[in-house]
C-alpha cells in the first residue's frame, strides 16, 4: 500500500494528484478501497501535453473527468483547455459552472458547495453511474481547475457511499492545496445528513442514482 510520504515518488507530481483510497487506506483498519482506480488531481491541462499522455498510459488511465465550467475555460487565463488528441482519446467534460445559484449570503464557499449539492445532481449521477461504476474497467482521473472544491465535493460523497469515516473524508479534503478548510467539507457532510438524510438517500433521492448502481460501487471498489 502507498503511503503519503512515497505516493509522489511513485505517481507524477500533478498539484493535488492522489489515489482517492490514500488517506482511507492508511488510517483506517477495517475499510479498504482497490488501488489505483480513480484518482483525484488539479487540472493536467496546465502541463505538456506529451507528459500527460504518457503517464496515463503508463498507469493505463482511460478517462479524465474535467469538472471545469465552459465559461471558465474561456474566460479566465489560468483554465487552459486541452489538447486535441488529450480531448479525443481521454477527456470527458462534465462542466459544473463556478457561477451558481444564490442560497446562502455573504459566504461565497459555502453557498457554492451547497450549490453544487443542490443543482448538479444531474452531472452527479453521471459521474457516478457512467464512470466510477466503471472504474475497474476504466481507471480514472477527476478534477476540476485546483481539485479541490468540485472534485473535493465528489470524493467525499464517494468516500461517505463507501462508508470512510468522516475523519478520513476531511483528512483527505485538507490534504489538497490551495485554500482549503475544514468547515467547507463539513458543511457538505452537515448538509448531507441533515437536508437529505444520509449519503444513500441523497444519491438515490436527489441524484436519481439507481441503488443497485450505488451497491455495485461499493462493490467493485473494495479490495
Amino acid at each position: 500500500m502507498l503511503d503519503v510520504k512515497n505516493f509522489s515518488e511513485v505517481y507524477a507530481s500533478f498539484t493535488n494528484f492522489r489515489d482517492i483510497c490514500l488517506i482511507p487506506n492508511k488510517y483506517s483498519k477495517s475499510l479498504k478501497i482497490r488501488e489505483g482506480l480513480i484518482f483525484r488531481s488539479s487540472s493536467l491541462s496546465k502541463y505538456s501535453p506529451e507528459d500527460v499522455v504518457n503517464f496515463l498510459k503508463q498507469n493505463d488511465i482511460k478517462r479524465v473527468l474535467d469538472l471545469r465550467g465552459i465559461k471558465e475555460i474561456q474566460k479566465y487565463h489560468n483554465s487552459i483547455e486541452y489538447e486535441e488528441e488529450l480531448k479525443q482519446n481521454y477527456v470527458v467534460h462534465i462542466p459544473f459552472e463556478p457561477k451558481v445559484n444564490f442560497y446562502i449570503p455573504n459566504d461565497f464557499y459555502t453557498n457554492f458547495y451547497y450549490a453544487v449539492l443542490k443543482d448538479y445532481g444531474e452531472q452527479i449521477k453521471f459521474i457516478f453511474q457512467d464512470y466510477i461504476a466503471q472504474a475497474f474497467i476504466n481507471k480514472m482521473i477527476i478534477h476540476c481547475e485546483w481539485g479541490k472544491d468540485r472534485t473535493g465535493i465528489i470524493i467525499a460523497l464517494l468516500l461517505d457511499l463507501l462508508g470512510v469515516k468522516r475523519d478520513y473524508i476531511i483528512k483527505d479534503y485538507l490534504l489538497s492545496e490551495m485554500d482549503t478548510k475544514r468547515r467547507y467539507v463539513e458543511f457538505v457532510l452537515e448538509i448531507i445528513d441533515k437536508e437529505f438524510d444520509g449519503i444513500i438517500n441523497y444519491l438515490t433521492g436527489h441524484c436519481k442514482i439507481p441503488l443497485h448502481t450505488l451497491n455495485m460501487i461499493k462493490i467493485k471498489l473494495a479490495p
